[in-house]
């Protein structure tokens, strides 16, 4: 099974080591380029929270849906990130410092898919 994965950013460094990230990653696939389109068929959306706007609405209806969110800075904390969402929706977010290694990256989101199969069961 394919993970599908959306980069959202201004950052053309952030977005190169993501895809690099992505790609070194088994079953993940890289599948929009565009910096700011919000298709719903993503799986993981990675959004640089620092450089680009999303409307927090759409995100809350995506991570309800069972979507996962990975918010990438290097400015805010994930306790002020959790105020903008739910204690359910948060189990679907995960937050990554901007200076991550790779081995980091797997960690956080093998965590926040483990947590979002528990909230949202495959039927």
């Amino acid at each position: 099974m394919w993970i599908n994965c959306k980069i959202i950013s201004e950052n053309d460094i952030l977005m190169y080591k993501l895809k690099e990230f992505i790609s070194k990653t088994p079953f993940f696939l890289v599948t929009e380029e565009k910096k700011n389109n919000t298709d719903d068929y993503e799986q993981i959306i990675f959004w640089d929270i620092d450089s680009v706007n999303i409307d927090v609405l759409y995100l809350k209806n995506y991570i309800n849906k069972g979507g996962v969110v990975i918010i990438m800075t290097s400015v805010l904390s994930k306790n002020i990130i959790s105020e903008f969402f739910t204690k359910d929706q948060m189990l679907n977010i995960g937050v990554l410092n901007k200076n991550i290694q790779h081995n980091q990256f797997i960690e956080e989101i093998e965590r926040v898919i483990e947590l979002s199969q528990a909230r949202f069961p495959a039927n």
